[in-house]
């Protein structure tokens, strides 16, 4: 479980480097979004894909369906987060983006719950 959230964690953490990449640039700091000339669209596209591990946890885990309201929650923050990103609002986006993985995690608790822990060793 714990190798499941790293991976998922992989895409969604440079994201946060987006806020002060300015700053960090005088000061620096190597992030993706300083070092490499298209930095800020890589940036944005691993916060998208990340979509696809949280949306293969539904498999891995056998969550319940209630699993897809948390993820259909999760696309359209990500939705909006790109479209602040891409608008030059980092400050604002990286901070909603935080609820990301907020709502991936409380999603599979509560699915798991529902679903009686079967994911996790219970029975279905």
């Amino acid at each position: 479980v714990a190798g499941f959230f790293l991976v998922t964690a992989w895409f969604l953490t440079p994201f946060k480097n987006l806020k002060g990449a300015n700053m960090d640039k005088k000061r620096g700091y190597k992030t993706l979004s300083t070092v490499l000339k298209n930095g800020k669209m890589l940036t944005i596209s691993l916060f998208i894909l990340a979509i696809i591990p949280m949306a293969c946890a539904y498999f891995v885990f056998h969550l319940s369906e209630i699993y897809f309201i948390f993820l259909t929650g999760i696309v359209f923050i990500q939705i909006k987060v790109t479209k602040l990103a891409l608008n030059g609002e980092e400050d604002r986006s990286v901070t909603l983006s935080r609820l990301t993985f907020f709502i991936f995690l409380g999603g599979i608790i509560i699915s798991a719950l529902v679903s009686g822990g079967a994911a996790f060793g219970g029975s279905p």
